[in-house]
């Protein structure tokens, strides 16, 4: 169960015409209200309606004085946050004219169109960053301002990079050709690149009822499509393949583009965890999957580390320090690329460590280690993959498989490069 705050303490009517009223509010009242209310629902589950957003009733002031005027301005601001902050479960905020100055204050990029549906609130961008201007006929148009922001909700909310999305794609609609204002593509089990989302664009506030049954035209000779959308940057309606309205069109997933997909298990052994890693090919572009969430990672928070060759996990085999390839992956599992590198593992005697025969062991570059660390060592030229175990002046490199005997060697004779981390092993 939820609260519900509708904040209102005085209203009187001021007919303008027989089909007209405005909302005024007694600002000075609302305080009362406010912390009267505080107390009840500051525990519960709270929806909050705020109405009569109005530019001629917030901020209000009957005084002359400036310096009176603009502290009246800033308590109403006060109370006005004091309202949204009471919302914890959702927020509405209502004008039925002018907005208010507070309103335009707000960062629209913080609110969305819809609360089920993620494309942030309507905001206008740059002629300057415009996209796709070579193909607009005419980019000044209050039509182009919603296109704008819809392609760049797609690209910064929905994450698909821009060779996947188009405008003024042409269809036929009863053998005459239409132009449909944005789309977005995706490649089949074929890798033929076929149109996925097709978006119908209306002037801000002009509405969308015209534009869904246009769209809904759109659709039925679009038959490969799976969604349609239709928005004016103030209302939305998202369309599947089978004319159902629906909350949400997805977010971008790599298996939308041709490239061939990679996916890994990787084990954390610091955080005891274990994720799966989509990589596509030839590319730095990598997601993790963690307790069932797609976690799609920036380009920014991705970190490439040396991958060099085999190491023994049974008994030490010699090694190059040449690298052979990079290994990419997240900031949430390696901090700095320079602390880390990654090497090919040969042999089963540390697969009861969990480490296995054909895995990459992420290694932090150490000189040191504690007793039970899993370590890469140095044995008189030759490497190995082992569990450190410090015995007075000697030491024991323990497998983690019965079939072999633990190394014992006097300390000196040993030289830790670092310790393993995580493994990381191709799905098959």
């Amino acid at each position: 169960m939820f609260h519900l705050a509708l904040y209102y303490v005085s209203i009187f009517y001021c007919f303008q015409n027989p089909t007209d009223c405005l909302f005024f509010y007694h600002m000075s009242l609302l305080d009362k209200y406010f912390y009267h209310v505080e107390s009840t629902i500051q525990y519960l589950s709270c929806v909050v309606f705020i109405i009569g957003l109005n530019s001629n009733i917030i901020p209000y002031s009957s005084c002359e004085d400036n310096e009176v005027a603009k502290l009246q301005e800033t308590t109403d601001k006060k109370l006005f946050y004091v309202g949204m902050t009471r919302a914890n479960e959702r927020l509405y905020l209502c004008c039925s004219r002018k907005p208010s100055k507070f309103l335009s204050e707000l960062n629209t990029k913080l609110l969305r169109i819809d609360s089920k549906c993620n494309l942030r609130s309507f905001y206008k961008l740059r002629i300057d960053d415009y996209r796709y201007i070579n193909k607009i006929r005419d980019i000044y148009c209050k039509e182009e301002e919603v296109r704008q922001w819809l392609i760049n909700e797609l690209i910064e909310t929905y994450k698909y990079p821009e060779e996947l999305i188009d405008v003024e794609y042409r269809i036929n609609v009863f053998s005459k050709p239409a132009f449909v204002d944005v789309v977005v593509f995706r490649y089949d089990s074929n890798k033929e690149k076929v149109p996925f989302i097709i978006f119908e664009v209306k002037p801000y506030l002009s509405g969308i009822g015209q534009g869904a049954e246009q769209l809904k035209s759109y659709l039925n000779v679009v038959p490969r499509c799976s969604f349609g959308v239709v928005t004016d940057g103030n209302s939305i309606l998202i369309f599947d393949s089978r004319f159902e309205i629906v909350d949400d069109f997805p977010h971008f997933d790599i298996s939308m583009l041709p490239s061939q997909i990679e996916e890994y298990e990787v084990v954390d052994f610091r955080r005891s965890k274990t994720y799966r890693l989509r990589k596509l090919v030839d590319t730095a572009h990598i997601d993790l999957v963690q307790d069932g969430h797609l976690i799609e990672i920036k380009s920014e928070d991705v970190l490439t580390i040396n991958l060099y060759e085999k190491v023994a996990a049974g008994t030490p085999v010699e090694t190059s320090d040449e690298a052979i390839g990079k290994v990419a992956l997240p900031t949430s599992i390696i901090s700095d690329p320079e602390r880390y590198f990654a090497i090919k593992v040969k042999g089963d005697s540390m697969v009861e460590a969990n480490i296995k025969d054909g895995d990459i062991a992420i290694v932090q570059k150490c000189n040191t280690a504690e007793n039970r660390d899993i370590v890469i060592a140095w044995l008189d030229g030759e490497i190995t993959v082992k569990r450190f175990c410090k015995m007075g002046s000697t030491v024991l490199l323990i497998p983690e498989n019965s079939k072999y005997e633990p190394i014992n060697i006097k300390e000196g004779e040993l030289r830790i490069v670092g310790k393993v981390v995580g493994v990381i092993r191709k799905k098959r």
